[in-house]
């Protein structure tokens, strides 16, 4: 019976694909596509992660992806060491009395051994020695001083930024197999090779871009973070949340990358106003969404069929970290914010409520 590595493999091979264009069209790491066929499963962080690889290249590759998911359960419960071997070949059982008997004896002769070394001088009893506490790492604090920071981060360091000229900050809590941040009174985790937005001021605009740019955790409980204030100026919302509306708002999907523009979309103008609905739903691999309110927020880390859904009846803003990896429905529409692994920002938002012509559900870009 051929292995999960062998089939994927034997896949590839036959539709003539590389690597290289496997992983560019899948946006998949090629050194987790070779992890995958040389089954070496302790390269990724977790087995959520690697069930979402193998159903992803899976269906890339036309297999079914429940099938192979199966298909690597069940290796993995046949390299389990068999109980049988067990009884085959049992340890020898040790009696009580047999202890007792060798003890007595290596008992006796320990204690002449040792009466006569000390008696000849031979053996002293060393000094106690004072044990040394192994140094500790005091946490850092790090200022940003530029539009962007990265360097290696560890459990208990800082990283003070100035917004509007107040500093604030941003503490990594903890280093594990995720990294822990908390801001404003909030925490948020993100996932290895993943990134998340921040509101430092705790107002409901976007601040600070963190990425952990480490795909994988290593053992110091460490990582390298980047930090990136490219959300202030131009890409921060120029107006507090339902204070204008949303069309109003001008700067938001302003950029200096021409790749990123995008333009405020109009998604239905029905005769009446009627509470916003979203749902997002990850497809094949883990997207990290937050969705927000006026009155709420909520962030969560889905893994491949699970959703985040809301409802308000004025605006709902959502970021995704991988836009193309998520279904999104908006008022039962099917909504596309762009392509795997592009980070995105909209706003949806109902504005002309007040005429001339219907109301409009419209899709804000915020970055």
């Amino acid at each position: 019976m051929e292995s999960i590595g062998e089939k994927l493999i034997k896949a590839r091979e036959l539709k003539g694909y590389s690597l290289e264009q496997v992983a560019r069209d899948t946006h998949i790491s090629q050194r987790y596509i070779q992890a995958l066929e040389q089954e070496a499963f302790e390269l990724f962080p977790g087995e959520t992660y690697l069930l979402g690889f193998i159903r992803k290249y899976a269906d890339f590759l036309g297999m079914d992806p429940q099938e192979m998911v199966n298909l690597y359960k069940n290796q993995q419960l046949q390299e389990q060491p068999a109980p049988i071997q067990e009884l085959l070949h049992p340890t020898p059982r040790v009696t009580g009395r047999m202890v007792g008997i060798a003890a007595g004896v290596l008992g006796v002769g320990a204690v002449a051994l040792v009466i006569g070394l000390f008696a000849s001088g031979i053996w002293q009893l060393p000094e106690r020695e004072t044990p040394v506490a192994e140094p500790t790492r005091n946490g850092q604090m790090v200022h940003l001083t530029q539009n962007f920071l990265e360097q290696r981060f560890f459990t208990g360091d800082a990283v003070s930024v100035p917004v509007e000229g107040v500093s604030r900050v941003i503490e990594i809590v903890e280093v594990g197999d995720a990294v822990v941040l908390e801001t404003a009174g909030l925490r948020e985790t993100v996932a290895f090779g993943d990134e998340v937005l921040l509101d430092l001021t705790a107002d409901d605009l976007l601040d600070v871009r963190v990425r952990v740019v480490d795909d994988l955790p290593g053992s110091d409980r460490s990582a390298v973070l980047r930090i990136d204030r490219s959300l202030e100026g131009p890409e921060r919302l120029a107006v507090r949340p339902g204070s204008e509306p949303a069309a109003q708002t001008g700067p938001i999907g302003a950029t200096s990358v021409a790749a990123r523009e995008r333009e405020t979309l109009v998604l239905q103008e029905p005769e009446t106003v009627q509470p916003i609905r979203l749902q997002v739903t990850a497809r094949d691999v883990p997207v990290l969404a937050r969705l927000q309110t006026p009155d709420d927020q909520q962030q969560l880390l889905l893994q491949p069929g699970d959703s985040l859904s809301g409802e308000h009846s004025t605006w709902m803003q959502l970021s995704l970290g991988n836009a193309g990896a998520a279904d999104i429905l908006l008022n039962d529409q099917q909504v596309e914010l762009g392509e795997p692994g592009e980070v995105r920002v909209v706003r949806f938002a109902w504005t002309n409520q007040f005429g001339p012509g219907n109301p409009r559900l419209e899709q804000v870009p915020v970055y």
